[in-house]
C-alpha cells in the first residue's frame, strides 16, 4: 500500500506541471515509509519535556532507576519487569500525552 502510495504520487506529479515541489515529495515518502521515526521522536520529545515539568516525577523514576538499575550499567529489557513506576509513566505518556501536562 505504502509503495503504491509513493508510485501514485510519482506518477500524478509526471503528470502535472505545477505540482508539490521535490521536497514536499522526500517528506511525504518518508512519512508514508518510515512512520515510526517520527512517533518515536515525538514521545521521547514529550517524555522530556514532562519530566522537565514535573522533577518530583524526574526524581522518582530516578530513585527507581538507581535502585533497580544501578549507575554502573544501561538498562535491559530484563529489567522493565523490575521498574514499575518507570513502566506506568511510559505507557501513560504513549496511551495520552494530553492528560499528562
Amino acid at each position: 500500500m505504502k509503495k503504491e502510495t509513493c508510485s501514485a504520487y510519482l506518477i500524478h506529479r509526471l503528470r502535472s506541471i505545477n505540482f508539490l515541489p521535490d521536497e514536499q515529495l522526500a517528506v511525504t515518502c518518508t512519512d508514508l515509509l518510515f512512520p515510526a521515526a517520527t512517533t518515536v521522536s515525538s514521545t521521547l520529545n514529550f517524555s522530556m519535556v514532562f519530566l522537565l515539568k514535573h522533577p518530583e516525577v524526574q526524581s522518582k523514576m530516578q530513585q527507581e532507576m538507581d535502585k533497580e538499575v544501578g549507575r554502573d550499567r544501561l538498562p535491559t529489557l530484563d529489567d522493565r519487569a523490575r521498574s514499575v513506576e518507570i513502566s506506568v509513566l511510559t505507557k501513560n505518556i504513549m496511551r495520552n500525552r494530553a492528560v499528562l501536562t
